[in-house]
């Protein structure tokens, strides 16, 4: 679900996007499981990702291994964890708007933790991706009755191709 609302606010602060549109991400009917959703998923994710990017900045790690760190599970794409955070604290410049509340970005001492969590003396991004697992742990939301379950919803939702 996060590799998909990543997708769209990417897209939507591309700079060919007129500045007329915004992406605004409703939640309705159910605005506090999307508020719920956001909290315990997506602000989540978006630290991994800042984690990630803190453990393997590009003077670490070769060009090639860079566009590699970006095929890890728990990365989601390029600019999320920012474009996440000014949605979060309302940056009247974004292009992206909630009408829910998306929760608080992870602070940095929450990010140190996940970084602590991991190995450290590698220079594989992937073995990230053994932690993330467990760490994130299987994540349900029950949407309320009478939208049908979430696995049908994402069934529509568009696809990008690679």
């Amino acid at each position: 679900m996060t590799k998909a609302i990543a997708e769209w606010m990417a897209e939507a602060a591309l700079p060919a996007v007129p500045e007329a549109i915004t992406l605004v991400i409703d939640g309705n009917p159910a605005p506090d499981v999307s508020s719920d959703i956001f909290r315990g998923l997506v602000q989540a994710d978006a630290a991994w990702q800042t984690a990630i990017d803190r453990a393997f900045p590009p003077s670490r790690v070769s060009p090639l291994d860079f566009l590699l760190k970006a095929t890890v599970k728990p990365y989601q794409c390029k600019g999320f964890p920012e474009l996440l955070k000014a949605v979060c604290n309302g940056d009247p410049s974004s292009c992206i708007r909630c009408k829910f509340d998306p929760g608080e970005p992870w602070d940095d001492g929450q990010i140190d933790e996940i970084i602590k969590a991991n190995p450290s003396d590698s220079d594989d991004p992937f073995e990230w991706a053994d932690v993330w697992r467990p760490a994130r742990g299987r994540v349900g939301f029950k949407p309320p009755t009478p939208l049908p379950p979430y696995c049908k919803m994402l069934d529509e939702l568009p696809t990008t191709e690679n």
